[in-house]
């Protein structure tokens, strides 16, 4: 019991109260509006599952009882996601990869489109975002930035990072969000910490990443931000054959798809 208290402690700071939940359930509210979120799976993993899967379900609870908007999640493979007219693709992992050249194909029409590609390591301490980091810097071609203070999603957000990441960099933990920009765009945001861990509510020692409220409200920032009415959508092709994608360019996209930003501002 000490071992374990002690662990809580110096994770969060504080004992939590006994009864204390980390995660909210869904209140009551108009529904203001929906949007789709993809998760992408990888050729390489061998089971081509989802890393964490109810990170988003849980975060969508928070959301909600925020913002009104109903989040749901389509899984896709990361190959077809240039045919996935929805604004946000997370792409999580833990150990290195290299992706496909269809893939890279993917990635490109993808961020060309107005699509926000998200790569996160999952845990924070495998090398899976610097995988997809270094591999994107050599297929995008593309300017690669350290996103600050003042960047989306980072703008507005208090970022405090978990105890354990403090005490492992001696009290300075480096930023560790990165972008490739198309234009003044960051269409991809590469984050080597934990983010899927914090919106579980997940509070072990030894995750190496944001704190729970910090990561909730960054991805909220990234929701809002990749769905405001300014965004650049196109149509939803993930249902139709490639050979027709060329010729449906100026179709308008389906809401029930959620392919609209729908956030109310």
């Amino acid at each position: 019991m000490a071992t374990n208290l002690f662990t809580i402690v110096t994770d969060r700071g504080h004992a939590p109260l006994r009864l204390a939940m980390p995660f909210e359930h869904r209140g009551q509210r108009p529904v203001t509006g929906r949007v789709t979120i993809v998760r992408a799976r990888y050729a390489q993993r061998d089971d081509h599952g989802i890393v964490e899967p109810q990170a988003w379900p849980v975060f969508a609870d928070y959301f909600f009882n925020r913002t009104g908007v109903e989040l749901s999640t389509r899984d896709v493979d990361l190959s077809s996601i240039g045919r996935v007219g929805l604004p946000l693709v997370h792409l999580a992992g833990v150990e290195p990869v290299k992706l496909s050249k269809s893939e890279h194909d993917a990635i490109k029409k993808y961020t060309d489109n107005g699509g926000t590609l998200l790569v996160e390591s999952v845990g924070g301490h495998g090398e899976f975002a610097a995988s997809i980091e270094l591999q994107l810097t050599q297929s995008l071609a593309i300017p690669l930035v350290t996103l600050n203070h003042n960047s989306p999603p980072l703008k507005g957000v208090a970022i405090r990072h978990r105890r354990y990441v403090i005490e492992k960099n001696n009290n300075t933990p480096a930023r560790r969000m990165s972008a490739f920009m198309i234009g003044n765009r960051p269409a991809v945001i590469v984050c080597r910490h934990d983010l899927s861990l914090g919106l579980l509510g997940v509070r072990h020692w030894g995750v190496a990443g944001y704190q729970r409220q910090t990561a909730r409200e960054l991805i909220a920032a990234l929701v809002e931000h990749v769905t405001t009415p300014e965004a650049t959508l196109w149509p939803d092709l993930s249902d139709q054959p490639e050979a027709s994608a060329a010729s449906v360019g100026d179709s308008t996209p389906s809401e029930d798809e959620g392919a609209l930003p729908v956030i109310s501002k």
